[in-house]
């Protein structure tokens, strides 16, 4: 089992705006799929004897599950979060060993039948992208605009509000990503948030590769379970020595097993 004895983890399920339940004696396997750019985070879990109450909890629509996974000396962090994806919940299997299966978006009403119709006189392309993100049901992470140009003539929002967040972050000179529920917004060719996180041998990189245009690099390590997309961090291989902004990546974890991994695709920064 390896290190395992220093891991901890758990699940919290509830209702939007309630405290919710946590359940810790469990366990479970997952897989975070960080998609980058406005593709939302998908998240895989399997619950092996699951309580009645997390069962139930699962069963309702509208349910927000959080996992969450790390080490006994910080706790555990989440690694992932959303509500349930329309018929991916298996029924439970009683077998020996029960189990149930499901997967999350954190993409609220990114997904659904979301669309937005509203219009304005006079109006910044801000204040049109925060009424879209409330539309959207998303929380603000990083929020930088490199300008933020005036629509004097009067602006129209309306049908899907993924192509109008889009196209208004491009009139801002801005890239964005939707990551775990949370909006963020910056600058093209900035960091959106620098990480004080080294990846290196001592501090648990297990192998890192560079693409053959020298574009990117991809890095395995132990679990960081803060680590997003359009985070900085510090690379310290043979392959590469230095910072990198992730464009997409991965958190595995399984607490029958060895395998407690994160893994990314990053841009090489200077």
């Amino acid at each position: 089992m390896g290190l395992l004895y220093l891991r901890t983890w758990a699940i919290e399920a509830g209702k939007p705006g309630s405290q919710g339940l946590r359940f810790e004696d469990i366990d479970l396997t997952f897989t975070v799929r960080m998609n980058g750019r406005s593709k939302p985070t998908l998240t895989d879990v399997t619950v092996f004897n699951p309580s009645d109450e997390l069962i139930g909890l699962l069963g309702q629509s509208g349910t927000i599950v959080r996992v969450l996974a790390g080490y006994e000396e910080d706790g555990a962090a989440e690694v992932g979060q959303g509500t349930i994806v329309k018929d991916s919940l298996d029924d439970l299997k009683l077998s020996a060993d029960p189990r149930v299966s499901f997967q999350l978006t954190n993409a609220g009403r990114v997904l659904a039948s979301t669309t937005i119709s509203k219009s304005w006189r006079t109006v910044k392309a801000s204040e049109v992208i925060e009424y879209i993100r409330q539309q959207m049901g998303l929380t603000p992470d990083v929020i930088i605009f490199a300008k933020d140009p005036l629509f004097s003539r009067g602006y129209v929002a309306s049908g899907s509000p993924g192509l109008a967040l889009a196209s208004l972050v491009a009139d801002c000179g801005c890239q964005y990503t939707i990551v775990d529920g949370r909006l963020r917004i910056w600058p093209k060719g900035q960091i959106a948030r620098q990480k004080k996180d080294v990846w290196a041998e001592d501090t648990g990189l297990l192998e890192a590769q560079r693409s053959s245009d020298g574009k990117t690099i991809r890095a395995r390590a132990l679990l960081r379970p803060g680590l997003r997309v359009g985070d900085t961090l510090q690379i310290e291989s043979p392959v590469h020595n230095g910072n990198v902004v992730v464009q997409s990546g991965a958190h595995d974890g399984d607490t029958t097993s060895d395998s407690w991994y994160t893994s990314i695709v990053g841009a090489p920064i200077g």
